[in-house]
């Protein structure tokens, strides 16, 4: 009977871990910014913005290159997160963020009004 019971806690364990291993790959973030703010952000040479673009980890995007997406690609795919990007002009970026249509706007800067909108 103990026999049966551990066999049966291990195989649970088992599927547990593989349940979540499946989440945690699945994990996406969507992702803003604007296309000509070198050496930060800035499209790639030929590539046409606005359409949003699926990156999982251990690709790069065919659209946007620069420091800051270096910085912020590594760390969503260092966690095994997808990113879901979408380069378009600033106004554009902050209006689809302050919409809550996208999670991250990137890069931005820390200064007395944005201070009273976000924190």
């Amino acid at each position: 009977m103990k026999s049966i019971c551990k066999k049966t806690t291990c195989l649970l364990v088992f599927f547990l871990l593989t349940s979540l291993m499946t989440v945690a790959s699945m994990q996406t973030v969507s992702v803003t910014t604007l296309d000509d703010y070198a050496p930060y952000t800035f499209k790639q040479e030929n590539a046409t913005i606005g359409n949003m673009e699926t990156i999982p980890p251990g690709e790069d995007s065919n659209v946007l290159q620069g420091y800051s997406w270096d910085i912020l690609r590594e760390s969503f795919h260092s966690q095994g997160w997808t990113i879901e990007l979408t380069v378009i002009p600033w106004a554009r970026a902050m209006n689809n963020f302050d919409n809550g249509e996208v999670e991250v706007l990137f890069p931005t800067g820390k200064n007395n009004e944005r201070l009273v909108i976000y924190n």
